[in-house]
């Protein structure tokens, strides 16, 4: 007879064993354009952009939730080494379309669903629109974006309450760099508004949405947590001067126009970064497990 301490240590040892082997295998491909995370049955392709400023491996400690959740449900997960865009050229659509449809090619014939967080979001939504528009290879399912500053112009003006407000250090510098750089690419909204409007993927003020319009038969979400107290107290901002404004009227202007898969979602106190600190513009305003859930569905 086995006595019952070396019983309890064999049992435990068996049981850790079978939750080790539980655990799906992931396998993972990466170049320098983007990492692959691939569980062993891939059901589905869910690619993320990342923020302005953000780095490919930030998204993977960011949006934790999301790409966990996505992993376990048997989705792969693209993370896309392609930042520091608030639009794109003909050239950046054909090639990120190009960098998706070759992961694709080791997956199988799965549907695929793009996102992105902040500027991330904006460089989906137009890839998704490009190759929904194209007809050319593969088709997205669906696209969400997570607070994106969709309307270029309304940035501008953003940014420009920032730099007046001098409130905070951060959004003052990246109101400066922001203005810079429109300044030197676009123009002023003022004088070249047509600029704004060619590849902005929206424009409240011409109520635009040309440049998404092809995404009118697939799904489309847009989070943002507007968090009024907190912008207010930390930057004296107001709802229009918020992503929020800009992906509501998105919203509004897409259902208008016909669109029945759109979505706006506000949340409340989901706002943090993994650091714990508090911020509505953060990865973590998406359920990782809804969302899957809206994928799957």
């Amino acid at each position: 007879m086995i006595p019952l301490k070396k019983t309890f240590f064999f049992t435990s040892l068996l049981l850790a064993s079978l939750s080790c082997t539980a655990q799906p295998e992931i396998r993972t491909i990466t170049d320098d354009r983007y990492e692959l995370l691939l569980p062993e049955q891939s059901k589905a392709l869910l690619v993320l952009f990342p923020a302005y400023f953000e780095i490919r491996d930030n998204i993977r400690i960011e949006a934790k939730n999301l790409v966990d959740n996505a992993l376990g449900a048997d989705v792969a997960v693209m993370l896309v080494s392609f930042n520091q865009h608030l639009y794109l050229t003909q050239t950046e659509k054909r090639d990120l379309s190009d960098w998706i449809t070759e992961a694709l090619g080791g997956i199988g014939e799965v549907p695929f669903y793009l996102g992105g967080f902040s500027s991330g979001g904006n460089v989906a939504l137009l890839v998704a629109n490009h190759m929904v528009a194209s007809k050319d290879g593969k088709q997205p399912s669906g696209v969400f974006v997570l607070d994106s500053p969709v309307d270029l112009e309304r940035l501008y003006l953003a940014a420009q309450n920032d730099i007046r407000r001098n409130v905070n250090g951060g959004a003052v510098s990246e109101g400066r760099m922001l203005i810079s750089s429109m300044n030197k690419t676009l123009g002023t909204p003022t004088d070249s508004l047509h600029n704004y409007k060619a590849i902005s993927p929206y424009l409240f003020s011409k109520h635009n949405t040309n440049n998404v319009a092809a995404l009118k038969n697939i799904k489309v979400r847009m989070y943002t947590e507007p968090a009024l107290d907190w912008q207010q107290a930390n930057r004296q901002r107001t709802y229009e001067d918020l992503n929020a404004f800009m992906l509501e009227n998105l919203y509004l202007d897409l259902k208008k126009s016909g669109f029945t898969g759109v979505e706006f979602i506000t949340t409340e106190n989901k706002g943090y970064r993994v650091n714990g600190g508090r911020h509505p513009h953060s990865w973590s305003i998406v359920d990782g497990k809804d969302l899957v859930k809206w994928m799957r569905n």
